[in-house]
């Protein structure tokens, strides 16, 4: 397995010939995925607020770099949640025999 940059500086692992892609998450796994996601936003916003009442001074690029990592995980744990519930309404349609 390797990792490659693309064109706006991401990372991305690239599989190799060899290798399988990993089998596709449950709804409910995917849910939990998202709920770890929005725990460690809370968790990160909590120690920084914490942060924030004791320092005595602030860095406010280094804060503001903080509070972006923060909306960063939100974002990821809602998207999630979003895919999440899409599969389960396709999950709960293919048990009801409403796909083709």
């Amino acid at each position: 397995m390797e990792k490659k940059d693309i064109p706006n500086g991401e990372r991305v692992r690239m599989l190799s010939p060899d290798e399988l892609p990993p089998p596709p998450l449950s709804s409910t796994e995917q849910f939990n995925q998202a709920l770890e996601w929005l725990h460690f936003s809370r968790g990160s916003a909590q120690t920084l607020a914490d942060y924030l009442h004791e320092a005595e001074s602030i860095d406010l690029k280094d804060t503001a770099l903080a509070v972006e990592s923060v909306a960063a995980m939100i974002r990821e744990g809602a998207e999630r949640i979003s895919r999440a519930h899409s599969l389960l309404r396709w999950e709960f349609a293919e048990q009801a025999g409403l796909t083709p």
